[in-house]
């Protein structure tokens, strides 16, 4: 199975990469990465999960509304509804955070032995 590189940056100049592979949403691959990218209906329907395409290609894996698109700069891309077909770099206005993987319970116990030491 074929995986694109993914690069996500922001204006103050952060910036993220991933491996997204074939038909999975760059979304999903993000947060399959550690990663907690904006979305909302996770349909194309609502915009919030828009990012600017500066390099690579996309298709869809469900139509967007053409009235949404008609609205937006020409190369936006919605990520929640976005699969690559070859390495990708986009650009957003917005901020992504890291997801803590660490099992709750792992977690739970570290923090008792932080609030010992102190």
């Amino acid at each position: 199975m074929k995986h694109w590189r993914i690069s996500l940056a922001n204006d103050p100049g952060a910036k993220v990469e991933f491996d997204c592979a074939q038909g999975m949403t760059i979304h999903a691959a993000a947060r399959d990465a550690g990663y907690r990218v904006r979305a909302s209906c996770k349909s194309g329907g609502c915009g919030i999960c828009a990012a600017t395409l500066r390099s690579g290609s996309v298709d869809y894996v469900s139509p967007v509304s053409k009235a949404k698109l008609e609205g937006c700069p020409p190369a936006t891309v919605f990520l929640c509804q976005a699969t690559p077909t070859q390495d990708c770099c986009f650009s957003t206005d917005w901020q992504w955070s890291v997801i803590d993987k660490t099992p709750l319970s792992r977690r739970m116990a570290t923090a008792g032995k932080e609030n010992k030491e102190e």
